[in-house]
């Protein structure tokens, strides 16, 4: 039984090494807004000037020009400060949607390059788009499929990057447009088919390091100067990564979870944050100066650690601070106050099963990754109440189970409640959860079984 443990506790360390993730607020954190922002927030300016939906914005080097590109096959640019200024409209020779708008930095926002569906880039010359509207437009057709995104190097007026949804990542150069440079092709991970690009960021501060949206849940990060062209990176939410290497039948939750895929991503402006948003899901931000820390996306208290495995004011906290809200209290609302009781007893184990089954209540995207981290930090603990046999207690696999199915590990789930679980004595609540879980377990095997045929 030992080994078991032992054998669980490792695949949950696998599952929850996670890089940090926008789920959950952080219990110290505070998030104002200045108020000279809030004012201008107040009263926003309309554009009007699109006859169709706006799909990217950038703004100039020098701030001034804001350029929007739409499904009217228009690259409009809008002056700032001053909006009241005639908007600029620059003729492209683009045929379908412009998904991709960048201006090439150093050459006084008179060079401008778009992305768009009909699988083309352009270069746009706007030197004299103001005085004349005349625009010399250079058309590169080399991609095979839709062009999602363009992007350019900060300091570099030479080169710019595009991003298909053939999979290709190309290297162009102003000064010899004839033959790009295929740089990447993003493959997927399991069976090395091509995916689609989505979107592309270069980090600001390191701009040898090329993140990709792709058409999957992971967000590739890459170093241009390697030549083995693999990923450098591979990051991806817990709950999603755990969805894309099932192979259940379609339909399934874990089907699901794994047509989730990323539409955007961005550097943070010291180059040591990645934010990626996903299709039918949140948006995460990844951190890459750490070492994907399973702590990592709570921050515990600092100060000195209270006794309260003695003591018992742990216990007193959840039952005062969150048994009481059972009733008519919100999951959110149990959620916020674990989180915050956390920081006063940090690491307590009733107080990380109590917020557990909030995230299990809730159940938002990724709550179930977020949940199963808690109990394995309860399976962790030296202070879990572990029964005489020194097995952990019913009620805390009961959840480690409840996880596993929720994040559609049924496999696992009915081990641990068959091998760990089996038919130990336990109150009467947890042997109504467990009951319940094997009963959902047991049907959802079932399931996949019948759909054996069509995976």
């Amino acid at each position: 039984m030992a080994s078991e443990v032992k054998d669980a506790r490792g695949f949950l360390g696998a599952v929850t090494r996670g890089r940090e993730s926008l789920g959950l607020r952080q219990p110290n954190s505070t998030r104002s807004l200045a108020e000279c922002l809030l004012r201008k927030t107040d009263s926003p300016t309309v554009l009007k000037g699109h006859r169709g939906c706006v799909n990217r914005l950038c703004w100039s080097e020098q701030g001034t020009l804001l350029a929007s590109g739409s499904d009217d096959t228009r690259v409009i640019l809008w002056s700032y400060p001053d909006w009241r200024r005639p908007a600029i409209v620059v003729p492209t020779n683009h045929k379908a949607n412009i998904f991709g708008v960048k201006f090439l930095p150093l050459s006084g926002d008179a060079k401008l390059v778009t992305g768009a569906m009909d699988c083309e880039v352009q270069l746009h010359h706007l030197e004299r788009v103001s005085r004349e509207h005349n625009v010399h437009t250079t058309t590169l057709d080399f991609h095979h499929n839709r062009v999602k995104a363009v992007e350019v190097e900060p300091g570099n007026p030479h080169n710019f990057w595009s991003g298909s949804e053939d999979g290709n990542v190309l290297q162009f150069d102003c000064r010899s447009l004839r033959e790009p440079v295929p740089l990447f092709q993003c493959r997927a991970r399991y069976d090395r088919t091509l995916v689609e690009v989505k979107h592309l960021s270069i980090n600001p501060v390191n701009p040898h390091l090329l993140a990709l949206a792709c058409g999957d849940p992971f967000v590739r990060v890459h170093d241009r100067r390697m030549a083995s062209r693999e990923p450098l990176l591979m990051l991806c939410p817990p709950h999603l990564a755990l969805a894309a290497g099932c192979g259940s039948g379609r339909g399934s939750r874990a089907w699901q979870c794994g047509h989730h895929h990323t539409t955007c991503v961005s550097f943070g402006s010291t180059g040591r944050r990645l934010a990626a948003s996903y299709h039918a899901d949140h948006c995460y931000s990844f951190d890459l100066s750490g070492e994907g820390s399973v702590e990592a996306a709570f921050e515990e208290g600092s100060g000195p650690r209270r006794p309260w495995a003695v003591a018992g004011e742990d216990d007193a906290f959840a039952k005062a601070e969150l048994g009481g809200r059972r009733g008519g209290g919100s999951a959110s609302e149990d959620i916020t106050a674990a989180s915050r009781g956390l920081d006063l007893y940090p690491g307590s184990p009733s107080i990380l099963l109590a917020r557990a089954d909030a995230l299990l209540r809730r159940g938002w995207k990724a709550d179930n990754a977020y949940a199963l981290r808690d109990v394995e930090r309860v399976l962790r603990s030296e202070e879990q109440g572990c029964c005489a046999d020194g097995r952990p207690s019913v009620a805390v696999l009961s959840r480690l189970a409840q996880c596993l199915h929720d994040l559609a590990q049924d496999e696992c789930a009915s081990l641990v409640l068959k091998n760990m679980v089996g038919d130990r004595e336990c109150g009467e609540d947890d042997a109504e959860r467990v009951e319940r879980l094997r009963e959902a377990v047991a049907g959802e095997l079932k399931r996949r079984g019948g759909l054996g045929g069509q995976e």
